[in-house]
């Protein structure tokens, strides 16, 4: 019975009726209290309908009933950090990265990248989830082993792989990509497993490829075919391994090259996988060892941007946004799972030292678990929680609109700040970033670079602290460098899409001249033209 009904729960995740599949989860678990299975399921459910309290409280008890359930293990981790909720994060983690060592399975290579972890361990638990990945199709691919003709033809066709193409940062920032692409050299189509909002991005996208197809109906064998028959040349992952990621296309080969790029800040650990888009900031040519796919490192930053984006002509007040008339505004509007502990303290150093100083954080109507535990971290630092502001999410333009009142953005480690640190930067608020030794953890540096602001960049806490300390009593030098950031926008490489997307082409045609030629993947370095 306990069986059935773990399959009954299951069957009704998968056709969207999450609701339903708890009712079912919690009857399995009126028959059999400690089954993991049953309470890890039922707190993925609960997690994705915002209840965060009673997902960790499930996770916990599948983890209780099963030391060794990796998959419990990652998601109680991450849900704990979107709770705010730091008790015993040291052990769990130090649990985590022995459960990666000994080969644990179901170990999310996301949730990872949240942990003070090391690109060797990033690598190895990619590498036992796309493992798991590639046995889910193992008998799919017997039935479709695709073939390749080493063929050279008049345009290169390239297909992007994408469950974001509505309103999400990964539309945010490759819209203007899709739009550039030289027609007289590419085709490009967009395979979508993504939603329709209605929004005016999703038109845009749908507009912006030479095909726009919907797989969402299609099963696997059908979308990887659907691709084959497309002659694509070079797909691109734009998901990697975030939340809603179909791994399983891929991982049936329907291209001779395949890309990893954009929403996965890290390798894939996959044999499916070719290339990883890199810049020289975010990987060293040396680290090379710890991805599986070869560097393709570009000139400037990695990120892409839309320079069209658009932000709102009415700047909110201060009073919007929920700040006092007066004062020094700290901001991270990350999402709120990248803060730990150990920055928050960092922050916490820094409004102690900046007197009627305040910082402003993302908290959702659901967040109020957060918003209490962050409040009660900050009276036990010494700090008053009133100088803690949250504000919600917003419209794009509107949310854009909010980095006018904002004089200092403070970015997270080990998982800096990506999109949202490129929207601050887009309306000329400087970013204050610390880097470290992993891919996520070096993009603020990479976007500095590439707006030429290298002096925003730390190499560690300690000096973000003094640093931001330092510019809080310096307004004339924070103001110069809102100048610079506002002259340069126009000519700067972060926001120059054109140039980016003629160098994303040339590696584009190396990866393919390569491929024509029968050599195997190797890494391409571009320099700046």
């Amino acid at each position: 019975q306990v069986v059935f009904y773990g399959f009954l729960g299951s069957l009704l995740e998968a056709d969207g009726q999450p609701e339903r599949a708890i009712d079912v989860y919690r009857q399995g678990l009126t028959l059999a209290p400690r089954d993991p299975e049953l309470h890890y399921h039922l707190g993925f459910c609960l997690e994705a309908r915002g209840d965060l309290t009673g997902a960790r409280d499930h996770y916990q008890q599948a983890l209780d009933a099963n030391s060794r359930h990796g998959g419990a293990l990652s998601a109680l981790l991450f849900v704990k950090r979107k709770l705010g909720d730091w008790q015993d994060l040291d052990v769990l983690d130090h649990r985590l990265f022995k459960a990666i060592e000994r080969g644990d399975r179901d170990i999310t290579p996301f949730s990872l990248l949240m942990e003070p972890s090391t690109p060797a361990l990033q690598l190895r638990c990619a590498q036992l989830w796309a493992a798991q990945v590639e046995e889910r199709v193992a008998l799919i691919r017997r039935q479709c082993e695709f073939e390749f003709k080493r063929e050279r033809r008049d345009r290169i066709t390239v297909g992007y792989l994408s469950a974001d193409y509505y309103q999400h940062p990964t539309a945010w920032l490759a819209a203007r990509l899709f739009e550039l692409h030289d027609r007289d050299r590419f085709r490009v189509i967009a395979y979508s497993n993504s939603r329709d909002d209605g929004s005016a991005m999703r038109k845009r996208l749908e507009t912006a490829f030479d095909e726009f197809v919907d797989i969402r109906a299609l099963s696997l064998q059908q979308a990887a075919e659907r691709i084959h028959q497309d002659d694509v040349d070079i797909l691109v992952d734009l998901k990697g391994y975030t939340l809603e990621a179909n791994n399983e296309i891929p991982a049936l080969r329907p291209a001779p090259i395949q890309v990893n790029y954009l929403g996965y800040p890290g390798t894939m650990g996959a044999k499916f996988m070719d290339y990883i888009i890199v810049d020289r900031q975010v990987v060293k040519k040396e680290e090379q060892p710890f991805y599986t796919e070869k560097l393709v490192q570009m000139p400037d930053s990695y990120q892409i941007n839309d320079a069209q984006r658009e932000s709102s002509p009415t700047t909110p007040s201060r009073a919007d946004l929920g700040l006092p008339e007066t004062g020094f505004v700290f901001a991270c509007l990350n999402n709120n799972f990248k803060i730990t502990p150990t920055v928050f303290r960092a922050w916490m150093a820094i409004l102690e030292a900046t007197p009627g100083s305040v910082l402003l954080l993302l908290a959702r109507t659901s967040d109020q678990a957060l918003v209490s535990n962050f409040r009660e971290q900050a009276e036990n630092l010494g700090v008053d929680p009133a100088r803690l502001c949250f504000v919600g999410p917003k419209p794009y333009t509107d949310y854009l609109a909010q980095y006018r009142q904002v004089d200092l953005f403070l970015d997270t480690i080990p998982y800096n700040a990506h999109t949202t640190a490129s929207d601050a930067l887009w309306e000329g608020c400087p970013v204050l970033t610390v880097t470290g030794e992993t891919f996520p953890s070096r993009v603020g540096a990479s976007l500095l670079h590439a707006v030429e602001c290298p002096e925003l960049i730390t190499e560690n806490l300690e000096e973000l602290v003094s640093r931001a300390i330092g510019l809080a009593a310096q307004p004339q030098q924070l103001q110069a460098i809102r100048r610079r950031l506002q002259e340069n926008r126009e000519t700067c490489a972060l926001f120059d899409s054109a140039r980016f997307t003629r160098d994303l082409e040339r590696a584009y045609e190396a990866m393919m001249e390569s491929w024509l030629a029968g050599k195997e993947p190797e890494a391409i370095f571009l320099d700046q033209k």
